[in-house]
């Protein structure tokens, strides 16, 4: 069996926290888009370069919240294998 060393994976570990970290970071601003959008009653809803109906915001905010989820669960898979 192949171990890594602990150097190799202190430094693994932490470009995965620095990736959990950016997507968080991302999510945040389009939480904040999203609900800037709805407080001011825009339609269209201009988040991500593109016009989006109000009528379709909520699901486009869900659909991107389960994508966030995803890549987040998937991260945390990924540390869980380095250990």
């Amino acid at each position: 069996m192949n171990f890594m060393d602990q150097k190799e994976i202190i430094e693994a570990l932490g470009k995965h926290l620095d990736s959990m970290s950016d997507t968080l970071k991302a999510a945040l601003i389009a939480a904040i888009v999203f609900f800037w959008a709805g407080v001011r009653g825009a339609d269209p809803v201009k988040a991500f370069g593109a016009d989006i109906p109000r009528k379709y915001v909520l699901f486009t905010a869900c659909l991107y919240y389960i994508v966030i989820n995803f890549k987040i669960l998937t991260d945390l898979i990924r540390i869980g294998a380095l250990i």
